[in-house]
């Protein structure tokens, strides 16, 4: 027995030894992690928080390629000192996965550096002018009058930011780095509505950025409300108009520069730009090419799951064929009039209300936090994608939205509603956001909470579309249709992105493969194209990510039988924020073994 007694002493003393080397080593890697969120929270509005958001209360950061050039330097000289002081085999487990996150992060970011003079401004879908209504919209809360003072001072700077964003434009269009000339034309649309409402013009309803000033000083009296709008008034038409109207010049000038081809594989180095993309997105090594075959793959096993459905709608013929009978199926849209729009509004919230009964068998006890549906601001329409979330504030007090662009009707088929609303809503991206406001409770390292890779991210969100399906959120076969067209569409984007911008496709054939390939109006195709041809890469991630959730959710089922629990699993997978997918992977192995090894 005192032999026993002994062993065990000195296993105790050894693994005691053992935490203490740990704990040291950890503590030194906090230190890393700490400094990294100084730098990003001095330079980045996003992520200022504590002190450094009264930083940003009246100006926008600074993306001048002077300033960013030291911060580049700083991330550098961190990601150098990190690799030299930390081993990560004295880590304790814990950290040796932050460690591989944080190297992942600095990669990436160091990476984007490079790149940065390959990203525009301004596209068809999103831009500099939307970001500083949005920054505003979000980030900018007013509950005396030196905030509502310090708003103003922002639209203020809004001209100095947008005159650093035209800078930049001025060093592409010399690098030869120009959109194509449909791009350019559908981007200066978007910029002249971003233009439209009071005080630029009377159209019937304020700009965004007035209406949001004016609901935010609601609770000021009555005499104040009016002279700080008035004074509002002013600084949009002297700041923000001639700021913007700039821009917009410049994009004229840019036209007449531009060529008539879309992919990045025109541009100078665009291939190598290309293959970045796809991995800073993907969070992969995954080529163009073998992204290119995933989705042809995708798109057959697809075209025969929905052929099995073709006979519930009395329908002969090939699925493009049976798209298109759906597409323009009158039965399948509500009205284009006030009264379809509500009718929308009034099915997509059902049909959260109907799933949301299956959220305690599949997530761990979460926030009650609210979301709203509501419609994409007139002046944002043009530019707006179909739907989009908004996550909501970090102290709650601000819900969660749900926005769907509802100008066009005929651009909504009935039988989308419900994966929409499951990808955007419950149990996709508002579950994700709960978890973010969970996670901000526990002790994780800040940069942790800040991540947005689009594999994890948008892998939840198209994950979540078939999650529904397994736990009955479908209520019709038509419905399941539309879950099946939209898996479709993501399927057909990993064939359209890598086409455009590796294999030299043309704009016209990636608009006709995607018309064969979804249930979409052209117009609503031309808009996807669109988005796919600004933003290379991203839509590639979605089914990637979904992908390798379904895959890692096959193998802790595999290995852990009966003792898989689907509320542990899905807190693994959203239980540490958005992280790369190497990582994510990490998390559940590590999840398999400690499972395996406390049943043992």
């Amino acid at each position: 027995m005192k032999k026993y007694i002994t062993q065990f002493l000195f296993i105790f003393l050894c693994i005691g030894h053992l935490d203490a080397k740990a704990l040291h080593e950890d503590s030194k890697a906090d230190k890393f992690f700490k400094e990294y969120s100084e730098v990003m929270a001095r330079n980045y509005s996003y992520y200022a928080y504590g002190s450094y958001q009264e930083k940003f209360k009246d100006k926008f950061n600074d993306f001048s390629s002077k300033n960013l050039k030291r911060v580049y330097k700083q991330e550098k000289r961190i990601r150098s000192r990190f690799l030299l002081e930390i081993d990560r085999a004295k880590l304790s487990k814990n950290y040796q996965l932050y460690y591989d996150l944080f190297i992942d992060r600095l990669e990436d970011r160091l990476s984007f550096h490079k790149w940065n003079d390959y990203h525009f401004i301004v596209s068809p879908h999103w831009g500099i002018h939307q970001s500083v209504i949005y920054e505003l919209q979000v980030f900018h809360q007013i509950k005396n009058e030196k905030d509502a003072r310090d708003y103003i001072r922002k639209v203020i700077d809004s001209k100095r930011y947008l005159a650093v964003a035209k800078v930049k434009m001025q060093r592409q269009l010399k690098k030869g780095i120009v959109q194509s000339k449909s791009i350019i034309l559908k981007t200066l649309e978007v910029l002249n509505d971003s233009l439209k409402g009071r005080p630029f013009n009377d159209v019937g309803f304020d700009h965004a950025i007035l209406k949001d000033f004016k609901r935010k000083i609601a609770h000021f009296d009555h005499n104040k409300q009016k002279k700080l709008s008035a004074r509002l008034k002013k600084v949009l038409l002297g700041f923000f108009s001639p700021g913007l109207q700039s821009i917009i010049n410049l994009y004229k000038q840019a036209f007449h520069l531009a060529g008539n081809r879309d992919g990045v594989w025109s541009y100078p180095r665009g291939k190598d730009f290309y293959d970045w993309t796809l991995k800073h997105h993907t969070t992969t090594n995954l080529s163009a090419t073998e992204i290119h075959e995933l989705g042809l793959q995708e798109v057959n096993r697809l075209h025969q799951e929905i052929s099995l459905l073709m006979p519930y709608f009395d329908f002969k013929g090939s699925v493009p064929e049976f798209l298109k009978h759906m597409s323009l199926h009158d039965d399948f849209y509500f009205e284009n009039s006030k009264n379809g729009r509500q009718a929308y509004l009034k099915q997509t919230k059902e049909s959260i209300q109907r799933i949301e009964n299956q959220m305690s068998v599949l997530f761990e006890k979460l926030p009650q936090v609210k979301f709203e549906v509501l419609e994409v601001p007139k002046h944002l329409e043009n530019s707006s994608r179909i739907a989009y979330y908004v996550s909501p504030s970090d102290d709650q007090s601000k819900p969660g939205q749900y926005f769907i662009n509802l100008k066009n009707m005929k651009n909504l088929p009935i039988y989308e509603i419900e994966a929409t609303a499951f990808h955007e809503l419950i149990p996709g991206h508002h579950i994700q956001a709960l978890y973010k406001i969970l996670n901000k409770k526990k002790v994780l390292p800040r940069f942790m909470k800040y991540n947005n890779f689009t594999a994890h991210l948008e892998g939840w969100g198209l994950y979540s579309e078939f999650l529904a399906k397994e736990y009955g959120g479908y209520s019709t076969k038509l419905s399941e249709y539309g879950r099946l067209t939209m898996e479709l569409l993501r399927a057909s984007r990993l064939v359209v992105d890598t086409g455009l911008h590796a294999m030299k496709w043309n704009k016209k054939r990636a608009i006709e493969y995607l018309q064969r390939n979804s249930s979409m109006k052209k117009d609503a195709v031309i808009s996807q194209i669109n988005r796919y041809i600004s933003f290379p890469g991203q839509a590639t991630a979605y089914m990637i990510g979904r992908n390798k959730i379904l895959e890692l959710r096959r193998i802790a089922k595999k290995n852990l039988k009966d003792k898989f629990d689907i509320k542990e699993f899905h807190a693994v997978i959203l239980g540490n924020g958005v992280v790369s997918l190497n990582v994510l992977e990490s998390l559940v192995m590590k999840y398999i073994k400690g499972k395996k090894d406390f049943f043992i």
